[in-house]
C-alpha cells in the first residue's frame, strides 16, 4: 500500500486497488458464482450466498492469496481474522431492503480504534448504469447516520473494472446502487475483524473439513482457529501447545 492509498483510507474511508486478479482467476470466479447463485443449497439467498470459501477453489484462493492481506494485517494486526465471506449479485431493477439503505457494516463506534476492515471484489465493472456502490468519503467518523438527503447530495459511486478490489473501513457510510442495465454485476465481500471479535458464522465449524485439512497456518488463522473459546474444563486445562485459543491473539 503506497503512501496515497493508505491516505485515502484514512480520510475518504476507501481505496481502489487497480487490476489485481488475473483474467483465468477471474472467469473462473465468476463462473462459480453462477453456479453457487443457482443452487439450492442453503446458504443462497436470492442475490447473495454465504461461506463462500466452501463452494469453489477459486474463491478459497481469493482468501488464501489475497494481495491485500499484509496492508489488512498491518491495519488489524497479524491476528486478525475473517468475519464473513460472501457473494453477491446486483440484477437489473431489483431492489435490496437492506443493501440500497444507507447502512454501515460495523455497529459499533469506536473511533479511533478501528475494528473491520471490508474488501470488495469486483468480478464485473462497477458503473453508476450498474449500481456501482455509493459511499460518504469521510463519513467513516460520523458517529450517527447520515440523512438520505445528505448522503445521496455528498456520496460518490464507486467505479472499477472486474478484477479490481475496493478496501474500505467498515465504518464508511455506505449503500447499494440501483442496477440500471440488462445485466447482473457480481461481487465477492470479505469483512476482516480483530481477533477477539464474533464472526458472522462460526467459520471453524462450517467450514469443509477437506479444507480444513489442507489448509496452511495462515488459512487456519485466518478462519479463526487461533481463538477457539474452550468449550469445556478439559479443554481449558490442555498444555499450551493444544490449547484452541492460541497465546497473543490480540
Amino acid at each position: 500500500m503506497n503512501s496515497e492509498q493508505l491516505y485515502e483510507l484514512n480520510t475518504k474511508g476507501y481505496s481502489i486497488f487497480r487490476n489485481l486478479i488475473s483474467d483465468d482467476h477471474l472467469i473462473k470466479m465468476q463462473s462459480a458464482v453462477d453456479t453457487v447463485l443457482k443452487s439450492n443449497d442453503p446458504c443462497v439467498r436470492s442475490n447473495h450466498f454465504f461461506l463462500a470459501h466452501n463452494f469453489s477453489s477459486s474463491l478459497l484462493e481469493i482468501i488464501q492469496y489475497n494481495p491485500l492481506q499484509g496492508i489488512i494485517d498491518n491495519v488489524l494486526g497479524k491476528t486478525c481474522i475473517i468475519h464473513s465471506f460472501n457473494g453477491i449479485t446486483l440484477r437489473p431493477s431489483l431492489a435490496n431492503p437492506i443493501q440500497n439503505a444507507v447502512h454501515r457494516d460495523s455497529p459499533r463506534f469506536c473511533r479511533p480504534y478501528l475494528l473491520s476492515l471490508q474488501v470488495i471484489v469486483l468480478l464485473d465493472d462497477f458503473t453508476k448504469e450498474n449500481g456501482g456502490t455509493y459511499v460518504l468519503p469521510g463519513s467513516q467518523y460520523l458517529e450517527e447516520k447520515p440523512s438520505d438527503e445528505y448522503f445521496y447530495k455528498n456520496a460518490v459511486q464507486i467505479e472499477g473494472k472486474s478484477g479490481d478490489l475496493v478496501l474500505f473501513d467498515a465504518m464508511l457510510w455506505h449503500a447499494g446502487g440501483t442496477n440500471k442495465t440488462n445485466v447482473q454485476r457480481r461481487a465477492l465481500t470479505i469483512v476482516y475483524s480483530r481477533s477477539f471479535m464474533k464472526q458472522q458464522i462460526d467459520l471453524t465449524k462450517a467450514t469443509k473439513k477437506a479444507i480444513i485439512d489442507n489448509a496452511d497456518a495462515n488459512l487456519l488463522r485466518l478462519l479463526g482457529f487461533n481463538v477457539r473459546v474452550p468449550s469445556c474444563i478439559d479443554e481449558f486445562n490442555l498444555p499450551s501447545e493444544q490449547r484452541l485459543y492460541k497465546s497473543n491473539q490480540g
